[in-house]
């Protein structure tokens, strides 16, 4: 797997330049930590989704270990749980849009 993965390549050039100053960003806006992808992590990541659209994500290596799952299917899961667009992983860190913000 390449170090950089992404699901959907977006032309809206207003998103495009959302989610690279993301990127650039070191500031992650939620952590998964040592016990998952609790309901409280889980809302923390639609309520930050509804209020910016664009959402970074890192996950600890405990959680990892805890979940018993590798970096894709975290990332997958952690989107389709909270209703958004998986838009790229690198490494242990992965960004998510707001599927409503994304059609718009």
């Amino acid at each position: 797997m390449p170090a950089v993965w992404v699901e959907e390549k977006i032309y809206d050039k207003d998103w495009k330049s959302l989610v690279k100053r993301k990127r650039a960003s070191s500031r992650i806006d939620v952590a998964i930590g040592k016990r998952g992808l609790t309901p409280g992590v889980i809302e923390e990541i639609r309520r930050r989704l509804k209020k910016e659209g664009v959402v970074k994500i890192r996950i600890h290596k405990a959680a990892l270990v805890s979940m018993n799952m590798d970096r894709e299917a975290i990332a997958v899961t952690t989107a389709s749980l909270t209703g958004s667009r998986l838009v790229e992983i690198r490494g242990r860190t992965f960004i998510l849009v707001s599927e409503e913000r994304y059609k718009s």
